[in-house]
């Protein structure tokens, strides 16, 4: 039987940690030049990111862990490839603050209502999943054209603009959710 320090490393939050481990490596293949090692490992990212939650679910592994764990890795993961793909002059610096600007939200959110004793479940929202899903899905493709030596200014404009709107929809979502935990305590 695991000790109770260990009864949280399960597939699950191992798949989640292996997000925490490429998301450096994904920012520093994208600074070094190397577009298709980042693109594997943001492949990877990406397909753990739908696999744990699967997982989870499915092996009854879901934990307290898991719950926080997950979006931090989700939000490491995004930053390293916006803020790389930014920097490298792949993707609009705009777009890159946006969000990273929804996810300080987020997290300041959480923070001012723990402060204020404020009870409330950290789940994350439906269009919160489909944001996650379009950002990775935009670096994916924006790194696949690095590798190519494609570029479609349509398609990065549609993906640009698409991530940004559910980036800003997903941040007015988690506002909402905010003001009705603190309401519903008032």
């Amino acid at each position: 039987m695991l000790s109770p320090s260990w009864r949280f490393l399960n597939i699950p939050n191992l798949l989640t940690l292996t997000r925490v481990a490429v998301a450096p490596f994904i920012a520093l293949n994208i600074a070094m030049g190397h577009f298709f090692n980042a693109l594997l490992l943001l492949a990877l990212g990406g397909f753990t990111d739908f696999l744990d939650g699967i997982l989870a679910r499915l092996l009854k592994q879901e934990n307290r862990l898991g719950v926080y764990l997950d979006p931090a890795a989700d939000k490491l993961l995004i930053l390293a490839c916006y803020l790389g793909l930014a920097t490298a002059g792949f993707l609009p610096i705009w777009l890159a603050v946006l969000i990273i600007a929804r996810d300080i939200l987020i997290v300041s959110g959480v923070v001012f209502l723990k402060i204020l004793r404020v009870p409330f479940k950290m789940l994350p929202s439906k269009i919160s999943k489909i944001t996650t899903f379009f950002q990775i899905i935009t670096a994916l493709s924006v790194l696949a054209m690095a590798v190519l030596h494609f570029t479609s200014a349509s398609i990065l404009l549609l993906l640009f603009v698409a991530t940004a709107l559910l980036t800003l929809i997903s941040a007015l979502d988690y506002i909402a959710i905010g003001y009705r935990a603190y309401k519903a305590r008032c």
